[in-house]
């Protein structure tokens, strides 16, 4: 992590981001800069801003040296932090896509699927997330699929709901202007 995707990262920390939040503290915890404040940043996340990924990683640091394995790898996403992690990708959070894109790259704590994990690192990269231009870099990704691509539409509930919406209008426009 260069130092202008760090800043930003502390930016949207500061900005109460929970997602950065936890970015920046396993950050900190995996390359063992500060790892105490790296793990007051996952409980924070976890405690005030209520992520359930950064909920799910301090229940393991309670039960594990932080000074072990990275996290990544001991972390478990459920399916209610996934989920969470989709509702905010819906509605346009460059960190959770970035967090749940590589975890989806990765492979490891969820199915893997470099598909949708290339769609999701280059939308939060083109919406200017630097961390996301980093890891598509790293990973030999394009950021040009993401722009074409509606993969972000199945996890936006909205997005069913207005096209039904506008399904039924279509409808009674029909009916009404035809019989």
């Amino acid at each position: 992590m260069n130092t202008e995707v760090f800043k930003q990262l502390m930016k949207a920390s500061n900005n109460n981001n929970g997602f950065a939040l936890t970015l920046l503290g396993v950050h900190l915890v995996n390359n063992r800069q500060d790892v105490d404040d790296g793990v007051n940043m996952i409980f924070l996340a976890a405690d005030a801003k209520n992520v359930l990924w950064a909920k799910n990683i301090k229940c393991y640091l309670q039960n594990h040296n932080p000074w072990e394995l990275p996290i990544h790898h001991h972390s478990l996403v459920d399916s209610d932090a996934r989920e969470q992690l989709e509702n905010y990708v819906a509605e346009g959070d460059i960190w959770a896509m970035t967090i749940l894109g590589d975890l989806l790259y990765q492979g490891r704590v969820i199915p893997q699927d470099q598909d949708t994990a290339e769609i999701l690192l280059g939308r939060a990269a083109n919406l200017g997330c630097l961390y996301a231009k980093e890891l598509v870099d790293a990973y030999g990704l394009s950021t040009a699929r993401a722009m074409a691509s509606d993969i972000l539409k199945k996890y936006n509930y909205r997005y069913f709901q207005s096209h039904h919406q506008q399904y039924m209008h279509l409808g009674l426009f029909v009916v009404h202007h035809y019989f």
